[in-house]
């Protein structure tokens, strides 16, 4: 597996994609409401958001999806070995 990117790099990839998610959600043709209205811009909008939390994801740390599913607390052994062996698997350079 590659490396996790640097923290500059991960800062710019989510500086880029916050720039493109703005530039699809001011589009006059874009309605999150209506995927087939949209067309494919709704499918680039939620490409980006998903592609924005995953990032987070790995910028914040494995407990940061504990807390939003609202299961925030201590982190159980088993919860946090796993969390480490992720972390392990992709070094940061």
């Amino acid at each position: 597996m590659p490396p996790v990117p640097s923290p500059e790099v991960r800062a710019t990839i989510a500086e880029k994609l916050s720039a493109l998610s703005l530039a699809v959600e001011t589009s006059p043709g874009f309605d999150r409401s209506s995927p087939q209205a949209s067309g494919g811009l709704f499918y680039i909008w939620d490409f980006v958001k998903r592609t924005e939390y995953m990032l987070s994801e790995l910028i914040s740390g494995p407990p940061m999806m504990r807390n939003m599913m609202g299961m925030g607390g201590n982190i159980p052994p088993e919860a946090a070995a796993a969390s480490k062996a992720v972390l392990e698997a992709f070094p940061e350079n």
